[in-house]
């Protein structure tokens, strides 16, 4: 038996290899970037917190050196307070019956402290009147006091908002006294 004939072959084609899935990008990936931004963004909030947080701190009392020829000597100087401002006296006016004061010159704000003896007034009014006035042409800036000087309402004070040259007029028919004061 013969064999069979030859059948020629079919050529192969050269084969591929097969396809290979895309190859990753090695470095930059948006994973990475959103975790960068989060730390980023806690580490921002805790040095922030930190920042504005205030804390306990302690400072050392100012040191004051003197020098002298003989010895040298130093001194701890410790901040004092803020001087708080107070009502004082700058002016005392006393009287009985009608009364023009001369013109004083007084910050934006001031007051005025009265106080009246009701034994003293005579017949049946026991008025006391405090008047402000401003110069140069004697202009009215308030009425300060109008009141009946009685047992039980003897003393008592107002204040003034408007500065500068003024003078005041009392009218009554009895003691008084008055306190101009002004915060110092």
């Amino acid at each position: 038996m013969q064999p069979p004939p030859m059948q020629p072959q079919p050529q192969n084609e050269p084969q591929q290899p097969p396809a290979k899935p895309p190859a990753r990008r090695v470095g930059f990936s948006w994973l990475w970037l959103a975790s960068g931004l989060i730390v980023g963004l806690i580490a921002g909030i805790i040095i922030g917190y930190a920042v504005h947080t205030p804390g306990v701190q302690s400072t050392p009392p100012i040191k004051q050196t003197t020098t002298t020829s003989s010895q040298s000597t130093q001194a701890a100087i410790t901040p004092t307070q803020a001087h708080a401002l107070k009502w004082t006296a700058v002016k005392t006016f006393t009287g009985h019956g009608g009364e023009r004061t001369s013109v004083f010159t007084m910050p934006d704000d001031w007051k005025i402290v009265w106080s009246c003896d009701p034994k003293s007034f005579q017949g049946s009014h026991a008025n006391l009147n405090v008047t402000v006035y401003g110069p140069p042409d004697g202009a009215l800036v308030n009425v300060a006091v109008n009141t009946v000087c009685k047992p039980g309402k003897t003393s008592g004070s107002t204040e003034e908002h408007r500065g500068g040259q003024v003078f005041l007029v009392i009218g009554g028919n009895g003691s008084w006294k008055l306190q101009v004061q002004e915060l110092k």
